[in-house]
C-alpha cells in the first residue's frame, strides 16, 4: 500500500434534458464522472473546473459539492471528491449516442439519470436511486443550500503530497464535544490524520477514540475543507462526519455526562463538552462550529458520503 492517498477531482455535470455526462478511459469496461487527480496546493474546485475542461470538452458551470468516496485500487488509495455542474444550452441534441474521444478519453456519453443502472459505472453507488434523488435535489438547491465545501484557507504554490484528516463531530444532550492541548489558545474537533491503509470513517473512529477514549460511529459527511499550511508547506483536506457515541463508558474513566474529560492521549490534553453559547466566549476552529453548525444540525441535510469502493 502506498503511504500517500490520492485525491481527485470530479464534476457530476448535468444538461437541461436531466442526463449526466459520463467518460469512459482506454483500456476500462466501466464509466465514471470525468475528472483527474488534484495537484497540491490547487482547490478541489479549481481541479474540477479545470478537468471538467479537459475531459468534458463541453461548457461546463461547477457549482456546490456533490459527493465524496474513496476508493482502494490495489495499492493505491484516492479521495474522490465530485461537484455538481450544470450543462448549459443544447449540448448534444436530444439524443445519448457517444460524443467522441478527447485526450485520453475513449468515449463521453449523455445518460439520463434514470438510465444509469444500464450501464457499469463506478462507483457502483452511481447507479442507485439514492444518487439519483441527491443529484436532482442539489440541482434544485443550487444556490439555496449551503455548500458542504467550507472552502480553502491559504494558497501556495507546493509539491508536497496532500494530507487526509478525519474529524468527528459529536452532539450530546445540546452540547458539543471538543478538544484542545496546552500548547493552543483554540478548541478543536476530534480527530487527525488519516493513514493511507485506512478508510476515511475508520480513521475518525479510531481518532476520536485515541484523542478522548470515546468510541463513536460516522453517520454521515456534514463538511469538507481544505487548508494550506505555510510552515509544514503541505495542503491539508480535512472531512467533518457527524458521529454518535457508541460506548457509553470512557476508556479513561470518567462519565462522559459530565462537563469535563481528562485526556492524556496524543497531543490533546483536554477535551469538553460545551453548549452552543460557551461557544461565544471561545475561539473555536474551523468558526462554523461556532453557529452554522447548529443551523445545519436543525436541518435533513443529505448525507453526500457514498462510501468506500473497491477496484480490482
Amino acid at each position: 500500500m502506498s503511504s500517500e492517498v490520492e485525491v481527485v477531482a470530479r464534476v457530476g455535470a448535468v444538461d437541461p434534458q436531466g442526463r449526466v455526462l459520463l467518460t469512459q478511459r482506454a483500456g476500462r469496461d466501466y464509466w465514471v464522472l470525468p475528472g483527474g487527480h488534484v495537484d497540491p496546493g490547487e482547490p478541489l474546485p479549481a481541479a474540477a473546473r479545470r478537468e471538467a475542461a479537459e475531459e468534458a470538452q463541453v461548457p461546463v458551470e461547477v457549482g456546490p459539492l456533490l459527493c465524496v468516496w474513496e476508493v482502494f485500487h490495489g495499492r493505491r488509495h484516492m479521495l474522490q471528491c465530485a461537484f455538481l455542474g450544470r450543462i448549459p444550452g443544447d449540448v448534444a441534441a436530444a439524443r445519448t449516442e457517444d460524443l467522441g474521444p478527447t485526450g485520453g478519453v475513449r468515449h463521453r456519453r449523455l445518460v439520463p439519470l434514470e438510465d444509469l443502472d444500464a450501464l457499469r459505472v463506478f462507483p457502483a453507488a452511481l447507479a442507485t436511486p439514492g444518487f439519483q434523488a441527491l443529484i436532482r435535489r442539489s440541482l434544485q438547491a443550487w444556490g439555496a443550500d449551503r455548500d458542504t465545501y467550507l472552502g480553502m484557507e491559504g494558497a501556495g504554490h507546493l509539491t508536497l503530497p496532500h494530507r487526509l484528516n478525519t474529524r468527528v463531530i459529536v452532539v450530546r444532550d445540546g452540547r458539543l464535544l471538543l478538544v484542545s492541548d496546552d500548547r493552543e489558545a483554540f478548541w478543536f474537533l476530534p480527530g487527525g490524520h488519516m493513514e493511507a491503509t485506512e478508510s476515511l470513517e475508520a480513521a475518525a473512529v479510531r481518532e476520536t477514540l485515541e484523542e478522548t477514549g470515546l468510541r463513536t460511529a460516522p453517520e454521515r459527511l456534514l463538511y469538507l475543507r481544505e487548508f494550506v499550511d505555510d510552515n509544514l508547506r503541505e495542503h491539508g483536506i480535512e472531512c467533518y462526519f457527524l458521529g454518535r457515541i457508541v460506548c457509553e463508558t470512557l476508556l479513561m474513566g470518567a462519565d462522559p455526562a459530565f462537563q469535563d474529560i481528562s485526556s492524556v492521549r496524543g497531543q490533546v490534553t483536554r477535551a469538553r463538552w460545551f453548549a452552543r453559547d460557551a461557544l461565544r466566549d471561545l475561539v473555536v476552529y474551523p468558526d462554523v462550529l461556532r453557529d452554522r453548525l447548529w443551523e445545519d444540525l436543525a436541518v435533513p441535510l443529505p448525507d453526500r458520503f457514498l462510501g468506500t469502493a473497491r477496484l480490482e
